[in-house]
């Protein structure tokens, strides 16, 4: 397999756990509610604690793209030194 091929395979792998962890956010924004490990942590019961579990979600999915974004800019790359 070659190089591009497989930091192509590693940026879609990225980008579709990125794009689940913004859905997630956003489903989670709209509905109020946060599974966490066995029960839901819902925006009514602690304000706060929704808040810091939303703002950890954001930079999971933040940072899921950013890793995403760098292997399709090094797949380019690769392809560009490839021709």
């Amino acid at each position: 397999m070659s190089k591009t091929r497989k930091f192509a395979l590693f940026a879609l792998a990225f980008t579709v756990v990125g794009s689940y962890h913004l859905f997630t956010f956003f489903h989670n924004n709209q509905t109020g509610c946060i599974p966490f490990r066995a029960h839901l942590t819902c925006r009514y019961q602690n304000v706060e604690n929704f808040q810091n579990l939303q703002n950890l979600e954001l930079f999971f999915a933040c940072a899921w793209l950013a890793a995403a974004v760098l292997c399709w800019m090094t797949a380019a790359q690769a392809r560009k030194e490839r021709a």
